[in-house]
């Protein structure tokens, strides 16, 4: 049997083994002095500034849309694709847009392109009959004056249902006003 002063030394011995493997290594840049890992990623390359996300937020409001339909694939649907004015709603957070139209409601996202921004969007919808339809856009957009009351750009679209197929894509020029 272990005398009392044995398992005190082998207690201790424990102990001490576990607190020095238990202690940062002085070389581990993992260690939580408020520095990044090495295997963490940051928003800045040494020595630049954070990236910030553009302001897109002069596109929230109401916006009266010309559009002119330039080609489709699928000359039956032309009066469909074909509204040459259309109203749209549009709401900013972020990178992220809501598009509200007479027709559609579109959830996607802004990126910057050129001095002006690209909005990729879906709205998916239900019929009468049940089927569901998707509305897919991409919009290029660029403020056309300096108080970003107008913009101008192209605009492609593509719908499709689950029962029907591909109905159409077709592409706009498009001209923006505020409201």
């Amino acid at each position: 049997m272990l005398k009392p002063i044995s398992l005190l030394l082998a207690l201790v011995l424990v102990l001490s083994l576990a607190v020095v493997g238990c202690s940062p290594d002085p070389g581990d840049t993992s260690a939580d002095d408020g520095s990044p890992g090495e295997s963490e990623e940051t928003d800045t390359d040494e020595g630049s500034e954070p990236i910030e996300t553009p302001d897109f937020s002069y596109l929230t409001g109401a916006w009266t849309v010309g559009t002119e339909l330039t080609k489709i694939d699928d000359p039956a649907m032309t009066a469909a694709a074909d509204q040459p004015e259309a109203q749209w709603e549009c709401t900013v957070n972020r990178n992220a847009m809501r598009l509200v139209t007479s027709l559609h409601e579109y959830e996607g996202t802004l990126t910057p392109e050129d001095g002006g921004w690209v909005y990729e969007a879906t709205a998916i919808f239900l019929d009468d009959t049940g089927a569901t339809w998707t509305s897919t856009i991409e919009v290029h957009g660029k403020p056309t004056s300096t108080d970003l009351d107008s913009f101008a750009g192209g605009m492609t679209g593509t719908l499709e249902s689950d029962a029907d197929g591909h109905l159409y894509t077709a592409t706009w020029d498009i001209e923006g006003t505020r409201q």
